[in-house]
C-alpha cells in the first residue's frame, strides 16, 4: 500500500509539472521495472497520442539525445531460464 501511495503522489506531481510546462519525470532516479514504464505510458496515453511519441535516451540532462531504435527481452532467471528478469533498449550512437 505504501508504494501505491508513493506512486499516486508521483503521478500527481507529474500532472502539476505538466500544467506548469515543466518536464514530466516519472519519480526519482532509481532502478525501474517494466511495470513502472507501463504505468507511466498508460498515464501519458490519457492526454497524448503515443503513436507519435519517439523513444529517446540520455544519461543526464547535459547529454545529447540517443534514439532508441529497438527493444527486446534480455535476461531470464538462471534456475529455470523461463522467467523474464529484464528487457533491453538498443539505439544508435
Amino acid at each position: 500500500m505504501k508504494n501505491k501511495n508513493k506512486q499516486q503522489k508521483t503521478i500527481i506531481q507529474a500532472k502539476k509539472n505538466k500544467k506548469l510546462g515543466l518536464p514530466v519525470w516519472y519519480g526519482q532516479p532509481q532502478v525501474r521495472t517494466a511495470n513502472d514504464l507501463l504505468n507511466w505510458l498508460l498515464e501519458l496515453q490519457e492526454t497524448n497520442d503515443l503513436k507519435r511519441v519517439l523513444l529517446n535516451y540520455r544519461e543526464s540532462d547535459n547529454d545529447d539525445v540517443k534514439e532508441i531504435t529497438s527493444f527486446g527481452e534480455d535476461l531470464y532467471d538462471s534456475k529455470t531460464n523461463s522467467i523474464l528478469e529484464s528487457i533491453c533498449f538498443y539505439g544508435v550512437e
